[in-house]
């Protein structure tokens, strides 16, 4: 029996469907913006975009007469001119449109570049797997519902529009063509703003719903969070880079620790553990660093070169290198410390003479 996914994803499992392209994101709200964008281009450049229709309007149907029959070389000729004026005219529109697109998936996903989404895989191109994807599951169900609402929203939306602006529509025979492009204009603006702002509140929805969907969709079972643990632990780069990032920050504990350390315990080169007294305002000595091998050698430099005393205990190092960085020694240890440190305390005072 198939073992049910309790688990949440976790970090790695994230990271390998974002690098597959699997990520979610709402449609929704991207087109909330695009409609919005749109209504914002109305308002501000609607009176120029409006002349400029008007204007090719006038070019293309005006009173300018072609000859009966028309050629084809001068059918071609005008299709492509007025063509060419025709999308010269949306370009900018759409190329607001393409850079709020890429806005609104950037703020999303952020940046994003999978070669696997575009990879062949046959899947895609199996019929019965499409079938299944578009009938037998609960995605496909969820999507149709909110495809069929967002239709009704649109027509409703446009109704209450038409409704609303019912009288200017009822006189915009007896008004020119300016006119009507300005009433229409003023009717789009207030649609596509409606249907932005209906969209926005739909769009965090469903964005919410995506991220549910998708954690839902990466869960995992216990099995297999314990094998990636496994994969982890096992894999050499990892354990590398864990060595390396111990390596250093105890070498950089060591370096501040040292200078302040009242003596060196050492084994002699195998471990060092550095104590710490002060009789003012400490119940008893602390370990303030202890390494081995290596770093058990940097410790000893480092002392010499600060003047701080290295004594040689072997069965001392071994019981002090057991305690936790930052505790006092244990009462058994007292005796063994204070020898060592009387020891100390009459090296200094030697000095200091």
């Amino acid at each position: 029996m198939a073992e049910n996914k309790t688990e949440k994803p976790t970090e790695k499992r994230l990271r390998d469907a974002r690098k597959r392209g699997e990520v979610f994101k709402s449609a929704d709200l991207t087109h909330a913006f695009l409609f919005l964008a749109t209504a914002a281009v109305l308002a501000l450049g609607g009176a120029a975009f409006i002349h400029q229709w008007k204007a090719f309007a006038i070019d293309m149907f005006g009173s300018r007469t072609i000859a009966i029959p028309i050629e084809n070389g001068l059918l071609l000729s005008r299709t492509g001119i007025y063509l060419m004026k025709f999308f010269a005219l949306l370009l900018p529109l759409l190329g607001v449109l393409v850079l709020i697109a890429l806005a609104a998936n950037f703020f999303q996903v952020r940046a994003l570049f999978a070669t696997e989404v575009l990879a062949f895989k046959f899947e895609r191109m199996n019929p019965v797997t499409g079938f299944r994807r578009m009938f037998f599951e609960s995605r496909a169900y969820i999507e149709f519902a909110k495809t069929l609402l967002k239709l009704l929203v649109i027509l409703w939306l446009a109704y209450l529009v038409v409704r609303g602006m019912s009288p200017e529509i009822m006189l915009s025979g007896r008004l020119g063509l300016a006119q009507i492009g300005v009433l229409g204009s003023h009717a789009v603006f207030i649609l596509l703003f409606s249907i932005g702002g209906t969209f926005l509140l739909l769009g965090g929805a469903d964005y919410f719903l995506q991220r549910k969907l998708y954690m839902k969709k990466l869960m995992m079972t216990k099995d297999e969070v314990k094998r990636e643990h496994k994969q982890e632990e096992g894999d050499p780069q990892i354990r590398a880079r864990r060595r390396l990032i111990h390596r250093e920050i105890l070498t950089q504990n060591i370096v501040e620790s040292i200078p302040q350390a009242t003596v060196l315990v050492v084994n002699p080169t195998h471990l060092a553990v550095a104590l710490r007294y002060d009789e003012k305002t400490m119940q008893a000595p602390e370990v303030t660093a202890k390494g081995q091998d290596q770093l058990a050698e940097k410790m000893v430099k480092l002392a010499r070169d600060h003047g701080i005393p290295v004594v040689r205990n072997i069965p001392l190092a071994h019981s002090l290198y057991r305690l936790d960085l930052d505790t006092q020694i244990p009462e058994g240890l007292y005796d063994a410390v204070a020898e060592i440190l009387t020891w100390v305390y009459d090296l200094t005072q030697r000095d200091v003479l």
